[in-house]
């Protein structure tokens, strides 16, 4: 359960969450398509999964060498000043 400090509203919904037996009429609901929850049950659109790109580590070690290197380089005191004058 949780802890008295997060207040009684919050408590009580968490509680309400983490028993799925107090919510079964809602969730038959939406496999029966009673209930339409978009994404889910309806409208929902058939595609192919996107094919996933991995990166190799060198990749990532080199951007990381970048970066880092970038930020050796820069001066922060002109990024502070031309990030307020942005916001002004």
């Amino acid at each position: 359960m949780p802890s008295d400090r997060c207040g009684p509203d919050l408590a009580a919904k968490v509680a309400f969450l983490s028993d799925p037996s107090a919510y079964p009429e809602s969730t038959s609901a939406v496999e029966a398509k009673e209930k339409i929850v978009v994404g889910a049950n309806e409208f929902t659109i058939e595609e192919e999964s996107p094919e996933i790109l991995y990166i190799g580590d060198s990749v990532q070690r080199s951007q990381t060498a970048k970066l880092k290197n970038l930020r050796e380089l820069r001066g922060n005191e002109e990024v502070r000043r031309r990030l307020e004058a942005l916001l002004a």
